[in-house]
């Protein structure tokens, strides 16, 4: 019977133990065993926040939102939800509280994103509540939408479907036209034709590279003759001033064989007038002499 006592009492002795660990466990999970301030926001829509969730301050998980309340300001309706805090956590007064996800499958929290400001604000003050876009409602608007333009898009195609078709119809003829073209003895002369292209083109290439080789050599030689010129434009200058004296003497030369050319000429048709002229002692009398001594 004694024996019985000790085993009952020990039992008992285990289980306060494991309640009073699963209570601290519960209590460290929740986070209500650390100390923390609260503070208020004011928010539209609480769509997935409940109490509980978690708060974080850019990104790092400070506390848990211990209050969700209805409330009226400014004649509208809006959650009051008060924020418990890490106690001494340091909030800028120009700091926002919005509904944020840290995830795409992860559970909403309540995201503070710290201000500018040097002032803080004191625990059970408000911190002003932005009203983020509904990443879920927005990914819904977009696949409505999406849905949306994806059947008109499928309408129109549907309208087009008998022109596309007979698109398709001439496009096959064209392809059809092509290969037939290109086809057999065609293609060979095509072939034939580029190659002779490549040829052509390599061979004016060529012919270009030659005649660039060519200026070069003139523009060496013109400037060759130039040195040469000037190098020797005294001794040139000296021959063309004896040319211009011997051109000067070529032409006198030239007037006095044309006056002897006169004379011989006039000597001739005298002759073939008179040819008793060839043995008269004396030529005859200048008629003008005579018509003056009368």
């Amino acid at each position: 019977m004694k024996r019985d006592t000790i085993n009952y009492f020990a039992v008992g002795v285990f289980v306060l133990l494991m309640l009073a660990a699963l209570i601290f466990a519960l209590l460290k999970i929740s986070g209500d065993s650390q100390k923390s301030d609260i503070y208020y926001t004011h928010l539209k829509s609480v769509s997935g926040i409940k109490r509980g969730a978690p708060v974080a301050f850019q990104g790092f998980e400070l506390g848990h939102v211990d209050s969700i309340e209805a409330a009226q300001k400014d004649g509208q309706t809006l959650y009051r939800l008060g924020l418990a805090v890490k106690r001494g956590w340091k909030i800028p007064s120009d700091s926002q509280a919005m509904i944020s996800s840290s995830g795409l499958l992860s559970g909403m929290l309540i995201e503070i994103r710290e201000g500018k400001k040097t002032t803080l604000l004191k625990p059970g003050e408000d911190i002003p509540g932005f009203e983020a876009a509904n990443m879920f409602e927005s990914l819904a608007n977009l696949s409505e939408n999406v849905n949306r333009r994806v059947d008109r898009i499928g309408n129109k195609v549907e309208d087009a479907l008998p022109e596309l078709q007979v698109l398709l119809k001439k496009l096959n003829n064209s392809a059809a036209l092509v290969e037939t073209t290109l086809g057999g003895e065609n293609g060979a002369q095509l072939a034939s034709l580029l190659k002779n292209a490549n040829a052509s083109s390599a061979n004016f290439l060529r012919l270009s590279t030659e005649l660039q080789e060519t200026r070069k050599r003139l523009d060496k030689v013109l400037d060759e003759s130039h040195g040469v010129v000037a190098k020797n434009r005294p001794e040139l200058d000296a021959t063309m001033t004896e040319l211009r004296v011997v051109l000067q003497r070529v032409n006198t030369i030239l007037h006095h064989l044309e006056g002897t050319s006169l004379n011989t000429r006039e000597l001739t048709r005298e002759l073939r007038l008179n040819p008793s002229l060839l043995i008269q002692s004396k030529p005859p009398a200048d008629a003008a002499a005579t018509e003056e001594n009368r």
